[in-house]
């Protein structure tokens, strides 16, 4: 990663003379995680979508097809002999006390889910692997380039400080089991009839290969709640395709939403398939819950894909695509407003430079809201004109007192915040934003709370 050059010159002259499908074919086999670049309409053919079913025609559109839900439920058992979770106050506050997770889940999709659960009141027990939190010692060029560690410094007891193991392991126990182990396995199956609800996000093959496939694990809980959250889901031509967010992202149509006029798509800097499947999961077992809770379901499996959340995400581009053709990026524009763009702004004292301001001119109330302010007419203005125009007024501007003039006016703006920025905002302050925690390896670190506010019980 120092030496990004060293790959990408050989490897983009390369992938020029390769097709799309023979590389995705052959990296997939190396078990390097690769995929398609689709558009909005690409996806109506895509193979994976087209053999699970998951495009459905819009009873009131004739023709034209969208998303089904983002997961699946299945149930296995009913009758007296399961039972059902209720809300247990005296273990504890939250809506979900009393509730027992056992979370197998990996890097940020299935952690967050977890995590939410945990600070809704849940118990959750988070079984790691052995090795799952690194060597034992980071070299330092690694501890450059990743950023998992402030301030680039693994300290003593590394594997206990890593930025984004700690964010997701907040509420939750910690059990290290070695699943490929009879022993491991054995203390596995012991635990999961002390349980409610089991979650994992590997890929289809790994689960069956232990011997807990879901018949096995209602064998062991027949009421159990089992979240399986494979990337591609457990049919069709990419079932076993391995999968991150940073390539799902570009195969469910993100990267080709993102981009300048004129210019190849981008992909976003943030693996967005991740939290989108996380909340779309998380929203799966809560609606099992309150399900069981008044009709005795018994066990479930909870199905939901990674590719198929972020295709859900994005459902109304895919159906926009049929009715009104292909989409073109167009930068920071939208098509329904006047004017839209990010404008650079003045150097920040306590924030530094490159500081900028996000602004929405909805309507013509709005331009001559802007026009009146920024002492130009920008009545007749093409959009580049307005660009010009609200670049040149905003370059003197400091962002946050711009923003509160503007809003003032009744025209939707805001900053642009760095890290800093964001933790020193005042409204996220009032708002009661932000925890402060103290963690033996870490020391006291400030952290965001999960942004839920319920009248009768509390989120942690």
């Amino acid at each position: 990663q120092s030496h990004p050059d060293v790959m990408n010159g050989p490897l983009t002259e390369w992938l020029a003379t390769q097709s799309v499908d023979d590389v995705v074919d052959l990296f997939q086999a190396m078990r390097i995680p690769t995929c398609p670049l689709r558009s909005p309409l690409e996806l109506l053919d895509d193979p994976q979508l087209t053999s699970r079913g998951f495009l459905e025609p819009l009873p009131e559109q004739p023709g034209v097809l969208a998303p089904r839900p983002p997961f699946t439920m299945s149930h296995h058992q009913s009758g007296s002999e399961t039972t059902t979770w209720q809300p247990d106050p005296d273990r504890g506050p939250g809506p979900l006390s009393g509730l027992r997770v056992l979370d197998l889940a990996r890097v940020w999709a299935g952690p967050l889910c977890a995590r939410i659960l945990s600070d809704l009141g849940a118990e959750v027990v988070w079984v790691e692997a052995p090795w799952s939190r690194g060597p034992g010692e980071v070299p330092q060029s690694m501890l450059d380039v990743a950023g998992y560690f402030a301030p680039s410094d693994s300290g003593e007891r590394q594997w206990n400080r890593n930025t984004h193991f700690v964010k997701y392991s907040l509420g939750k126990q910690s059990l290290a089991l070695d699943l490929q182990s009879e022993v491991g396995r054995a203390a596995f199956e012991r635990l999961v009839p002390q349980f409610d609800v089991l979650l994992e996000n590997f890929s289809t093959r790994v689960m069956p290969q232990f011997g807990l496939d879901e018949t096995r694990l209602h064998e062991l809980h027949p009421g159990l709640i089992y979240l399986t959250m494979p990337g591609y889901g457990r049919s069709g031509p990419a079932e076993n395709w391995l999968a991150y967010g940073s390539t799902v992202d570009s195969h469910a149509g993100l990267s080709n939403l993102i981009g300048y006029e004129d210019e190849s798509p981008w992909k976003g800097g943030v693996a967005w398939p991740d939290p989108v499947a996380g909340l779309h999961a998380c929203s799966a077992v809560l609606a099992a819950l309150w399900s069981g809770s008044h009709h005795d379901s018994g066990g479930l499996t909870i199905e939901a894909a990674q590719f198929e959340s972020t295709v859900a995400a994005i459902g109304d581009r895919i159906v926009e695509a049929q009715v009104d053709g292909p989409f073109a990026a167009i930068g920071n524009r939208d098509a329904g407003f006047v004017a839209q763009g990010v404008y650079r702004c003045a150097d920040h004292e306590a924030f530094g430079a490159d500081q900028w301001i996000a602004i929405s001119i909805c309507d013509r109330a709005d331009l001559t809201a802007v026009s009146e302010l920024c002492g130009a007419d920008l009545s007749a203005a093409s959009h580049d004109e307005i660009d010009a125009a609200i670049t040149a007024w905003t370059a003197d501007c400091d962002a946050m007192e711009l923003t509160r003039v503007l809003q003032g006016a009744g025209v939707a703006a805001a900053p642009t915040f760095t890290a800093p920025a964001i933790l020193a905002d005042p409204h996220l302050k009032a708002r009661g934003s932000w925890v402060t925690l103290d963690q033996p390896d870490v020391g006291s670190f400030t952290a965001p709370l999960t942004p839920l506010r319920l009248s009768h019980s509390p989120v942690e």
